[in-house]
C-alpha cells in the first residue's frame, strides 16, 4: 500500500489523518484501534436482533420475528388477525389502509403449512398485490410498495395452497 502525505487532507479528514499517521510511522494496528475508538461500532448504532422463535412457536410469535426482518422501521397497524385453514381454504379480512402511509402485510403459517399466500384487493375489488413465493411466510409490499392514494377498506385474502393449520397476518405501516 502506498502512503500519501498531505497536511491539508489530514486536517479535513481526521480518520484519514490516523491512517496517514500509521502509514508514516509503520504502526497500522495502533491507528486501526484509534479509528475504532473514535467511530461508533455497528452494534452500537443498530438495535439488538430479536432471537428467532424456537420450532413449534405459534404463528403470531413468529410473525413478530419476521416483521423485525422484513418490515424494519415500520409500525404494527392493528392487532394480528389469526385463524386456521385446511389445504385449499381461503379466508378474507377487511383492513383499513390510510392514504398517508405505505404498508407491508406479512403472514406466517404454522409448521404444518407448506405454501400460504396473501392477496390484496383495493376498495373497488381489483387485486393489487399477491405473494409469489411458495412458502409459509407470505409478504406483500416488498416487490411493489403498498401506498394507497386514499384511505379505504382493502380486502386481504389468505389462501392455503399446500398444507394447513394456524396462521397470523398483520399490516405494518410507515411511521407518521
Amino acid at each position: 500500500m502506498a502512503c500519501v502525505r498531505s497536511a491539508g487532507v489530514a486536517t479535513l479528514l481526521p480518520s484519514l489523518a490516523i491512517a496517514i499517521a500509521a502509514c508514516s510511522s509503520g504502526t497500522s494496528s495502533r491507528a486501526a484501534s484509534e479509528l475504532r475508538e473514535d467511530e461508533p461500532s455497528q452494534t452500537e448504532t443498530e438495535a439488538p436482533p430479536i432471537p428467532e422463535p424456537p420450532p413449534g412457536s405459534p404463528p403470531a410469535q413468529v410473525l413478530e420475528y419476521k416483521a423485525y426482518k422484513f418490515a424494519p422501521g415500520l409500525i404494527a397497524d392493528d392487532p394480528p388477525v389469526t385463524g386456521k385453514l385446511e389445504e385449499g381454504g381461503r379466508q378474507d379480512y377487511l383492513m383499513v389502509l390510510k392514504g398517508a402511509f405505505c404498508y407491508r402485510i406479512l403472514g406466517v403459517g404454522a409448521e404444518s403449512v407448506e405454501d400460504m399466500d396473501l392477496f390484496l384487493y383495493d376498495p373497488n375489488g381489483v387485486q393489487t398485490h399477491q405473494d409469489p413465493a411458495q412458502d409459509r411466510f407470505p409478504l406483500l409490499g416488498k416487490q411493489a410498495d403498498i401506498c394507497p392514494p386514499a384511505a379505504g377498506q382493502y380486502r386481504v385474502q389468505v389462501h392455503m395452497y399446500k398444507g394447513g393449520g394456524d396462521y397470523a397476518v398483520r399490516a405494518y405501516r410507515t411511521p407518521m
